[in-house]
This record gives C-alpha cells, structure tokens and sequence, in this order.
C-alpha cells in the first residue's frame, strides 16, 4: 500500500530533521505522496524515485487575536510577491524571538543570553523559545514552557505581526496554490472556515494525527457540506513516525494536485 503525507516539518522552521532526513523516513514508511510544509518558508525537497513531492507552505496568518495556518501546495515558489510576505513574516519572527529572549532575562528565568535559534532556522517561533527554556533547565518539558510561559497572556508571550487570514488565502491563491484549512479541531473556527470557503478555500485538514474518527468524519461531512476537499498530514516535526494515511483517502485531493 502507497501512503501520503502533507503537512511535514523540518530543521527550516521548527522540526528537528533536514529534507534529506525526512526523505529516508518516509521512504522507510512507504509515503509516495508528500509535501514539506515549513511554517512561512518555502523548502526544496531532495530529489526521490519513489517520493512524489508537491511544493508545500504553511502560512500563518491572523483572525483576531489568534493565529490560523493555511497549507499551500502546487504554488508558484518563486512567486514575487508571495516571497516578499514571507521575508516580512520571518523578520518579524525573528524579532519577536529577540524579545522573548530580553523578557526572559529580565525577569531571571533564563541568566545568559543564548546563541538561539538554530542557524538553519529560518522562521523562529514559540515551539523554538521553548526548546531553549527546556534546554537552559527553566523547565522539564516544553508543555511546561508553554503553560507556565508562553501561552497567549503568559510572562514571555508576545504577539508577531502576520498576515489577516484572508489576506493569507488571497496571497496564496494568487500564486496558485491548492489552499487546506490547517488542523481545524485545533483551531475550532468553524465560522471562519464557512466564509473562507466562499472565498476560495479548497480543502479542510480532516486526516490529522490527533482528530479521533469522530472529528474525522466530522470533517469529512464539513468539506463536503460546503464543497472543499479533504487533505492530510502528521504535522511531523520530530520523534516517532507514526502516521499512516492511505492515497486512497485523499485521492481527489491527489487528483486535483497532480493534475493540475
């Protein structure tokens, strides 16, 4: 059995492994459909014999006071416009990350200032400073550096200036891309996803390693009440591989990109 995966992190943001890595476990696994899905960065995947590979993004963008990540696929990577966003989106990253780190020696939970994030990062974020924390001993686990630092409200959180959601699908219908909801049992915005529909999102994330099979029909039944494809992905970014999603579940979806 042939198996797929679309939503794929790695050393470019915030997973742990490079591209050619990540090649190795998905050939072991037998994955023929992939995508690597970099949070605000567009990477090359390495060539592969067996791996069909779709350029991938996902996007993070704004609705209110919460992020909402869109996954692009078959878009133009070197589309001008869509790179100039990314450029911003990753220097305001950048400059956040800074700020958690002078807010994280001011108030003493960390004592040094740390060469930090790693160099082949290209897009730092929350997952990053609490990597860091956990690694300086100012917590046990990242959940840890999550609940007690950098949940929204929390001593080290601070915002980063993204793109409006719909300004992100725009974006990326612009330059072609097949555009998916990301993990939308996450994110619980299920109004949001109605109107983005209207306005040209195709696909919801419905196979998603941590959507039991009730939120997975759920989901199923959601994209096709409003007419939008169904898509999938372990969301990887380090440690076990586990994820087994079948070509046949997302076939349309696989049609519509491969053939496009």
């Amino acid at each position: 059995m042939v198996f797929a995966d679309f939503h794929i992190h790695t050393h470019y943001s915030d997973g742990s492994l490079s591209p050619e890595k990540i090649l190795l476990l998905l050939e072991a696994h037998d994955i023929g459909y992939a995508s690597l899905t970099d949070h605000d960065t567009v990477t090359t995947p390495p060539e592969s014999p067996r791996v069909k590979w779709v350029p991938g993004i996902e996007l993070s963008t704004a609705s209110g006071n919460s992020e909402v990540h869109l996954l692009g696929y078959g878009f133009d990577p070197l589309h001008t416009r869509l790179a100039q966003a990314l450029e911003e989106i990753r220097r305001q990253r950048r400059e956040r990350f800074q700020r958690m780190i002078r807010k994280a020696l001011a108030r003493k939970i960390i004592t040094q200032e740390p060469v930090f994030p790693p160099e082949k990062t290209q897009a730092p974020g929350r997952y990053h400073m609490a990597q860091l924390l956990q690694k300086l001993g100012a917590v046990s686990s990242k959940r840890e550096a999550f609940a007690r630092f950098l949940g929204e409200g929390g001593p080290l959180y601070e915002p980063v200036g993204l793109l409006s959601v719909t300004e992100g699908l725009d974006l990326l219908k612009e330059c072609g891309a097949f555009v998916s909801f990301a993990h939308p049992q996450r994110t619980k915005k299920d109004e949001l996803i109605k109107k983005l529909a209207g306005r040209g999102l195709d696909a919801l994330e419905a196979y998603y390693p941590y959507h039991d099979p009730h939120i997975t029909k759920y989901y199923l039944n959601f994209s096709r009440k409003y007419h939008m494809l169904s898509t999938g992905g372990s969301d990887f970014h380090y440690g076990f591989y586990g994820f087994h999603l079948s070509e046949t579940s997302v076939a349309p979806f696989i049609d519509t990109l491969y053939r496009r």
